[in-house]
């Protein structure tokens, strides 16, 4: 049975001043990933927690690849948040949609537990170079990708 709730058509956006939690974890590609190392390249990270299942967060994740491009002024990492019924198909999915962002597997939630107690996905928090949180989005969201975009290099 699924722990998570799928966000369709709604979504929400706030805005913080607090501080984002700090973690670290092996990619699925094998490589150490640190949010405060990340960070150090003095940009924005945009935190997305998705699942396989998930079709909106599938949707985000792949207008995110085609909108942000190399010009990119915000670095993405993707926390995978399947269980671990279905978190062998999270490798053949990220192959299937040519996702190049970092990708984390969270199957017992704790990293998404520290950044979303509802546990709703799509689900992205912005984290400035400071490592404040700029803004959440629950669900896929145009506003997030339009402020994405302010990001962009010229």
């Amino acid at each position: 049975m699924k722990t998570l709730i799928l966000s369709l058509a709604l979504f929400t956006v706030s805005a913080y001043s607090a501080q984002a939690p700090m973690f670290q974890s092996e990619t699925t590609d094998g490589k150490n990933f640190s949010l405060k190392d990340r960070l150090k390249d003095g940009k924005p990270v945009l935190v997305s927690f998705w699942a396989t299942w998930c079709q909106p967060c599938l949707d985000e994740l792949n207008t995110l690849k085609a909108k942000l491009g190399k010009n990119a002024g915000v670095d993405v990492v993707a926390v995978n948040v399947d269980t671990s019924e279905t978190s062998s198909d999270v490798r053949p999915t990220a192959r299937l949609h040519k996702i190049e962002f970092p990708i984390i597997l969270d199957p017992k939630h704790q990293i998404f537990s520290k950044f979303n107690s509802t546990k709703a996905v799509p689900y992205s928090v912005l984290v400035s170079a400071t490592g404040e949180i700029l803004a959440t989005y629950s669900g896929y969201s145009e506003e997030m990708m339009q402020k994405l975009e302010s990001f962009k290099k010229n």
